[in-house]
């Protein structure tokens, strides 16, 4: 349907008397153009215009959208895929950027070779003593300070997420 098709529709749907239809779609038409003028400045009330989108429900923690999907189920997590989960986490905070880029620089002093392999094998424990320190003198906040302290061994898997407003779900759904 076209969309010129798809608008005549909504104007034969404003028709209430059908021995006059020109001045009922007028009718309409002025009606709806008031209720869209009028709901713009209505800020007290869930409008068309400032209503949440339906994948908008998210948790603020480090400005990320985003949710889970379902109840989900325990899962236990060995060793070197909560260390994998940990790594990434670390590597992909934006307020870790600076941590990050410091201690490659470190490295890239040192000895140029191996940079990438060293600055994973030793970020995580170096990023924590920095932050503990830091966190003592209250410079850091504990969101921050629980996500350097890494994963719990007991994680829950979800059949789907919300991320940014947009809806991922898991092949096993």
């Amino acid at each position: 349907m076209y969309p010129v098709e798809r608008y005549i529709q909504t104007l034969k749907s404003y028709v209430r008397n059908r021995a006059h239809p020109e001045g009922s779609i007028v009718e309409g038409y002025l009606a709806d153009e008031c209720l869209t003028f009028c709901s713009r400045y209505m800020n007290d009330f869930d409008t068309v215009f400032n209503r949440k989108a339906r994948n908008d429900d998210y948790r603020k923690r480090f400005n990320r959208k985003v949710s889970s999907i379902g109840q989900g189920v325990l899962v236990h997590l060995d060793f070197e895929e909560s260390d994998q989960i940990h790594s990434y986490i670390l590597h992909n905070c934006d307020e870790l950027v600076e941590f990050v880029n410091e201690h490659k620089l470190e490295f890239q002093t040192e000895c140029p070779r191996n940079i990438e392999k060293r600055h994973k094998a030793q970020f995580s424990k170096l990023i924590l003593d920095r932050v503990r320190k830091l966190h003592g003198e209250d410079f850091v906040d504990n969101d921050l300070y629980n996500l350097v302290c890494g994963p719990l061994r007991v994680a829950r898997r979800y059949t789907g997420y919300i991320v940014n407003g947009y809806r991922f779900h898991t092949n096993d759904r």
